[in-house]
């Protein structure tokens, strides 16, 4: 859990350091969010598409956050635009990837449902005839309906445990499409008590977030209906972009954390030969750079 915090104190610094940062990260949203709402109008493959220009957007971001770690390095417009140009098309593409797994994990378990349905069918002309037969038969498909949800969602949180670094690692870490997924496998496995902290502290920060921007208006409402326009002004030109802004430096920075940790971690248990070669996330920053 240490390092989830080290890397959110160094998120506010990189977000207070770099304000260019915070008015890319808006408008990058903006962007993003228009052109997913209008490919959504398209069944299925619009958002799917939509999902993956959202991300390809917001990956220059995390590019941005990245670059500004490399020595005497503030976050510029042009390493925005460098990371897309030579990470985009792979950020859209393992988002698609993403995108067309939380499809399948979803049609498959509703097979399931659907299965589960059909044999419950079975019975329903029985049920219908005798009163205690449908006792029992809602006895015995109610729990594993819950239970089938619960599997679901256990599913979904466990791959997505791993497949929210996807993006970043591709962004930030170099790493080709193939090679993410293994790199994310390594990320996670060799800190998973970490990776599940952090996932946690990222959901409750997003939570709080929320809580406290429609508390706030509603509070404010409450009170003055021109204070409650004054803190709605205040909440979207300020604190909404500053937040939301931190919530992708975090993202970045975490990953840059663990993955330097991964990776010195991997050197020294091989060869002690290879401590003297060990290489780190920034230096494959760098090799973004200079691609």
């Amino acid at each position: 859990m240490g390092t989830a915090i080290t890397a959110f104190n160094k998120a506010l610094d990189t977000t207070f350091s770099n304000p260019l940062l915070i008015v890319v990260t808006v408008l990058s949203g903006f962007i993003g969010l228009f052109l997913a709402g209008v490919l959504s109008f398209i069944p299925i493959l619009g958002g799917f598409i939509g999902q993956a220009l959202l991300a390809t957007f917001m990956a220059g971001v995390l590019g941005m956050t990245a670059y500004s770690t490399l020595p005497d390095t503030s976050a510029e417009l042009s390493h925005y635009t460098e990371t897309l140009s030579n990470r985009g098309p792979s950020v859209f593409g393992v988002t698609l990837i993403e995108q067309a797994a939380y499809f399948a994990i979803t049609i498959v378990i509703l097979f399931g449902f659907a299965f589960a349905l059909g044999a419950g069918g079975a019975f329903t002309e029985q049920a219908t005839e005798d009163p205690e037969a449908a006792a029992n038969m809602f006895t015995a498909f109610g729990p594993a309906f819950f239970i089938g949800i619960a599997v679901y969602f256990l599913v979904v949180a466990t791959v997505a445990l791993f497949f929210q670094f996807l993006n970043v690692s591709v962004a930030v870490g170099d790493e080709s499409v193939p090679s993410a997924f293994s790199d994310v496998y390594n990320l996670v496995t060799n800190n998973l008590v970490s990776v599940i902290g952090y996932s946690i502290a990222r959901i409750t920060y997003l939570i709080f977030v929320f809580v406290f921007i429609f508390g706030t208006v509603i509070i404010s409402g409450m009170i003055s209906e021109t204070l409650a326009y004054g803190i709605t002004l205040l909440l979207g030109l300020v604190i909404v972009p500053v937040a939301f802004t931190v919530f992708y430096a975090y993202h970045a920075h975490y990953y840059l954390e663990i993955a330097d940790e991964t990776i010195i971690s991997d050197d020294t248990s091989t060869d002690s030969e290879s401590s003297t070669e060990t290489t780190n996330a920034t230096d494959n920053i760098q090799g973004t750079i200079n691609h």
